[in-house]
């Protein structure tokens, strides 16, 4: 794991810089790379579903933030990457109308984040669509 992270840090930092100078496809490359060297951190599969949202690719978004949530689930250090992937996932299933999708990941998300008015708004407007 420690040869792991010392190879991974610089292909997520390449993401970063790429993102940073208006580079997605290279950033996108690099998460890639970088999350393929290291499953144990969310960060990298955060940063690519980001891109991937941004390039409007939904599906793809969901499932990378999907795999962040459940890696940050692991380790209580990553907790408020596991509530930004959660409610990312939330948003993307509610915009997509996927009702049960939407609500189950509020759900989660509420159970990291209770009471967070944004997860409740969204939770209650996702159960007055789903009837």
């Amino acid at each position: 794991t420690t040869w792991r992270r010392f190879v991974w840090v610089p292909e997520l930092n390449a993401g970063i810089a790429a993102w940073q100078a208006n580079n997605p496809d290279s950033a996108i490359k690099a998460f890639r790379q970088a999350n393929a060297i290291l499953q144990t951190e969310p960060q990298g599969f955060k940063y690519l579903a980001s891109l991937l949202y941004n390039a409007g690719q939904l599906d793809s978004a969901a499932l990378y933030f999907r795999r962040a949530a459940d890696i940050a689930a692991r380790d209580d250090k990553f907790v408020q990457d596991r509530k930004d992937a959660l409610f990312n996932l939330a948003r993307i299933q509610h915009s997509q109308r996927h009702w049960a999708e939407a609500e189950a990941a509020y759900r989660e998300y509420l159970t990291v984040a209770p009471n967070d008015p944004d997860g409740m708004a969204g939770l209650g407007s996702v159960l007055m669509a789903a009837g």
